[in-house]
């Protein structure tokens, strides 16, 4: 499994999602199903309008899970934070800051963790750094400016 970490130079949860968005959209056109886990149902409505914003040129077809019911077949981006992430083998975007990484986090191909310069996000990407190391993982880090 590979696992990224993308420390952006922002500081806004804005361009955090903003972020999020392109690489679902990059693992999409790389033929991945996504997993977007959110905190909350406002936090997954937000991700789901911001799919259909974030970049005038490309459309990236997507659902938001209800109930933790997934349909990866007519949706390869999906957006959730009820239940358990879907049984897929393709990237994980973890966008709870409150959340634990999932003990079976292995069942994605990859996890891409986006990190903002600011000292909550950071704590809170350190921590998630040191889960996945624990696990015998080595985690890449990517910084964007």
């Amino acid at each position: 499994m590979q696992i990224d970490f993308y420390l952006l130079a922002k500081t806004q949860v804005a361009d955090k999602h903003h972020y999020a968005c392109r690489i679902a959209r990059i693992a999409h056109r790389a033929g991945m199903t996504v997993f977007m886990q959110t905190a909350d149902a406002a936090h997954s409505e937000l991700l789901d309008k911001l799919l259909w914003t974030f970049a005038q040129d490309s459309f990236v077809p997507h659902a938001v899970c209800a109930n933790g019911e997934h349909d990866s077949a007519r949706y390869p981006v999906q957006i959730g934070h009820a239940g358990a992430p879907p049984d897929c083998a393709g990237l994980l975007i973890p966008l709870a800051r409150e959340a634990a990484p999932a003990d079976d986090c292995e069942k994605f191909q990859r996890i891409a963790e986006v990190v903002l310069n600011e000292d909550a996000d950071k704590a809170a990407g350190r921590a998630r750094f040191r889960f996945y190391r624990e696990r015998g993982f080595e985690p890449r880090t990517h910084n964007i400016a």
